[in-house]
């Protein structure tokens, strides 16, 4: 659940910062599947649709699905955060 939560976080993050075109990828295969497939959304089903609805456009956003060796960085990230009880956002400096 909490992986719902941070696409939705991350959606929410690219508004803030006007980007559209934009591509969204978990390593999460599950997830991108109820985001895709709204016909079968499950317990998660309120959340799927908020992130969907967040996103405004169809045209706008691409949610794929990505190896977890692909998205070391995130992870890296991830890491530091939960460790350091870390919440910020950077957005213009390097953590």
């Amino acid at each position: 659940m909490w992986r719902v939560f941070g696409i939705r976080e991350g959606v929410v993050f690219a508004n803030e910062l006007m980007i559209y075109n934009r591509v969204f990828e978990s390593d999460s295969a599950c997830v991108v599947e109820l985001i895709s497939n709204l016909h079968e959304l499950g317990p998660l089903g309120q959340l799927i649709n908020e992130i969907v609805q967040l996103g405004g456009s169809p045209h706008w956003d691409r949610f794929q699905f990505i190896y977890r060796v692909g998205n070391q960085v995130a992870h890296c990230l991830e890491k530091l955060a939960i460790d350091h009880n870390i919440c910020d956002t950077w957005k213009k400096a390097m953590p």
